[in-house]
């Protein structure tokens, strides 16, 4: 038996999705009135198994899920629906009342519970304190991915910062060596920057920081990665790249910067990159930090040849024993 005495409460559109999910049809067609009545769009599911696909197919923002169910009950589906990832508060219906049955519904993922017979008042309360937790749960989501996205970037050039660059090295050079397949990694440098903040002062120097950013940015593939690690520092990382084809990504990347001008109050300032780069096959033994190093060591030797030029080192490693 279900109660109704509440008067309808209106909803912003569009309206929140109500599952209802109860093998009795009278039942659930009387619950799914009441849904309707409180300004919400119901749904309904004969049953456990039909109650998961309809979960999947019409992301319900609340499922109303009937306990005592034949072959699937509501515990099973109820820890079925909180096993996915995105989070839809579940209320168990039940004709019991005993504690005993909130405690196996409230350790199945249930968030809350109805007593039948239904009051609407009550569930229009419940309902809508669901809903609410809803959207809180996800706002919190969608606040800590951008967290995350922050604590991965570099604030001034909006490209990744060394510790993103250190989990993404970590990740490729672990899949190139076990499938031993070419990694370069490129480290440039802006020529003569401390002279540049000197003459014109750190404002010019980061907007020449963040142009050549997005120079390189742009002249990547998909497939390579780029970070800010140091004051005028970057490191790109090229999976599937022999060394032919990271010299001449080198090259296209110190001739687009050189091309480069940035507008200070003086007149325009043209800069400069000197590039160090490292060619590895796959094979052989060495690590992420020798990699890198490599890289750096190849980026000095171009600033010792005069700067504005590309270096390439080919790394082969020790063959193992």
């Amino acid at each position: 038996m279900l109660v109704s005495t509440a008067e309808p409460a209106p909803l912003s559109e569009p309206p929140h999705t109500v599952l209802v999910v109860d093998d009795n049809r009278v039942s659930r067609d009387q619950l799914a009135t009441m849904v309707e009545a409180l300004g919400y769009r119901a749904v309904t599911a004969d049953g456990g198994l039909e109650g998961l696909r309809v979960v999947r197919e019409a992301q319900p923002s609340l499922v109303l899920l009937d306990l005592v169910m034949p072959d699937f009950d509501g515990y099973k589906v109820a820890a079925a629906i909180k096993a996915q990832p995105r989070f839809v508060p579940v209320i168990l219906l039940t004709g019991a009342s005993d504690l005993e049955s909130k405690r196996r519904g409230q350790a199945a993922g249930a968030d809350d519970f109805l007593t039948k017979p239904v009051h609407q008042v009550e569930l229009q309360i419940r309902i809508a304190a669901m809903i609410r937790i809803r959207a809180l749960t996800e706002a919190l989501d969608a606040a800590n991915r951008r967290l995350a996205e922050l604590a991965d970037t570099d604030a001034l050039t909006g490209i990744a910062n060394r510790r993103r660059f250190d989990q993404l090295i970590a990740t490729e050079f672990e899949r190139c060596q076990r499938y031993q397949r070419p990694l370069s990694v490129l480290t440039l440098d802006i020529d003569h920057f401390k002279k540049v903040n000197d003459t014109h002062g750190h404002a010019i120097g980061d907007d020449v920081l963040k142009v050549v950013a997005g120079v390189v940015a742009k002249s990547l593939r998909t497939s390579d990665h780029m970070a800010r690690t140091g004051g005028e520092e970057f490191v790109v990382l090229a999976p599937e790249s022999n060394p032919s084809g990271a010299l001449a990504l080198g090259e296209r990347l110190r001739r687009r910067v050189e091309g480069l001008s940035v507008a200070t109050p003086s007149g325009s300032l043209q800069v400069t990159i000197s590039v160090g780069v490292v060619a590895w096959d796959g094979v052989g033994v060495i690590d992420s930090p020798g990699l890198l190093k490599a890289s750096d060591d190849a980026l000095y030797q171009a600033k010792e040849k005069g700067r504005n030029r590309v270096v390439l080192a080919l790394v082969r490693g020790e063959a193992p024993k």
